[in-house]
């Protein structure tokens, strides 16, 4: 019995990378899932919009090669824990972004010896950093007007 995906994603098919399992997949809607681990202490998901996930693993990837895993934990220690990312929604994100040509991957032996997909920043991928960036803080200027009532 097959377990079924999740709202947010759809799996689309599966190919072989160089020995590994990649699973392509398209957003179902403008929605993917991140936990906030502090406010939701019985594991519930905070709700975010598509991209945002996005703006957070290319910054974190500017600071070199990292492996899933690692984005994952870098992510949560720069939250201070509250950001709490699961892998199906960072694989599906990273495959994304992959195909996109933002960021690129190599298999590589991780710090505890074992075979890692480390995911690396493309130019194009730095460039798309700034766009998101600046997408961001328009989306945060037009929501704090609507929140403070201009």
């Amino acid at each position: 019995m097959t377990r079924p995906q999740p709202a947010y994603i759809q799996v689309t098919g599966i190919q072989r990378r160089q020995g590994c399992r990649r699973v392509d997949t398209e957003p179902r809607n403008a929605y993917s899932s991140l936990r906030v681990s502090k406010e939701h202490k019985d594991g519930a998901r905070l709700p975010v919009l598509q991209g945002t996930l996005q703006l957070l693993v290319l910054r974190v990837l500017m600071d070199g090669p990292k492996h899933g895993q690692a984005i994952s934990r870098r992510l949560s220690d720069l939250s201070r824990g509250w950001l709490q990312v699961d892998e199906g929604s960072l694989y599906p994100c990273l495959y994304r972004m992959e195909n996109r040509g933002w960021i690129d991957s190599e298999e590589r032996l991780s710090e505890n010896n074992r075979r890692a997909r480390y995911y690396r920043l493309t130019a194009e991928g730095k460039r798309q950093l700034q766009i998101e960036r600046e997408n961001w803080k328009n989306f945060n200027r037009v929501v704090n007007g609507i929140l403070k009532g201009a």
